[in-house]
């Protein structure tokens, strides 16, 4: 069994202004209040293969968009460039889906 942690800080203020005059940028902390939040949920051994191959799946995809890219560049005035932007966009496309089905993934996880 592994553990897959998730941090998440979230910071809160009232709004309200005191009307004295400001002593520096520490009266704005005082007036702050941070709190952490701190999940541990239980990962089977699987599930966190699954996860770590979308991982490595937006990893090579990183690849293919430079390439994509560098494509776009050196076909700026010819008539290849269409075809290099359509690329792009299709690479682009692939790595939402890829990040979308992670997010699918791990929001099944954490549910269970």
């Amino acid at each position: 069994m592994y553990y897959f942690f998730s941090f998440f800080f979230l910071q809160a203020e009232d709004g309200i202004r005191d009307a004295q005059e400001s002593r520096g940028l520490g009266d704005v902390y005082k007036r702050q209040c941070y709190a952490g939040v701190f999940d541990a949920v239980k990962v089977k051994a699987d599930d966190l293969a699954r996860i770590y191959q979308f991982d490595l799946e937006l990893l090579n995809l990183e690849e293919t968009v430079q390439r994509a890219i560098e494509n776009v560049e050196v076909s700026i005035g010819t008539d290849g460039l269409p075809a290099a932007l359509q690329n792009l966009i299709t690479t682009a496309q692939e790595c939402i889906d890829t990040f979308n089905k992670r997010s699918e993934a791990l929001k099944g996880i954490a549910a269970s």
